[in-house]
């Protein structure tokens, strides 16, 4: 009886592990797929070797008028700042209503109508500067997460361009 109740066991949790695993794998990916965490030397190294980047500011869930006008200034000073000449910059803003992504450079493109999906299933293409709410800044193999609060200050964001 003993021999059964644990076969019966093993089979629930099977049935429960195979259950969450097609649920995560079918999750809309609406998230900075972030990578391994790494240090900000070797995102340097990354940084410098990607021809593609995306400035991603997510809006979503920031009620704070202060905060959200800090990330898309935040999200302006890193487009504007030295480090991206020569790269091939993307443009992207996530809100409860969607994704508007637009292109620099010589011929630029604006789309709008797009999902929180579209936006972040494409930032996975390049490195991925990803600007959100809150107040710590990580590295990532993927790219950086660049928390911004109500204490922002104009120009703190930014990659510098050295000879």
């Amino acid at each position: 009886m003993d021999d059964k109740i644990k076969i019966a066991s093993l089979i629930v949790l099977a049935l429960i592990a195979a259950g969450l695993a097609i649920f995560f794998l079918l999750l809309p990916q609406d998230t900075f797929a972030y990578g391994a965490e790494v240090d900000s030397g070797t995102f340097k190294d990354i940084f410098l070797n990607s021809s593609s980047v995306y400035i991603l500011s997510d809006l979503r869930g920031v009620t704070d008028s202060n905060v959200s006008q800090g990330i898309l200034q935040c999200q302006v000073d890193f487009a504007g700042s030295t480090g991206m000449v020569g790269k091939l910059v993307t443009y992207e803003s996530v809100s409860a209503d969607g994704c508007v992504s637009a292109t620099g450079g010589d011929n630029p493109k604006t789309e709008r109508n797009l999902t929180a999906k579209d936006c972040f299933s494409r930032a996975g293409s390049g490195i991925t500067i990803y600007v959100h709410s809150g107040n710590i800044t990580h590295f990532y193999s993927n790219g950086m997460s660049v928390g911004v609060d109500n204490t922002y200050k104009f120009g703190t964001c930014g990659i510098k361009r050295t000879n």
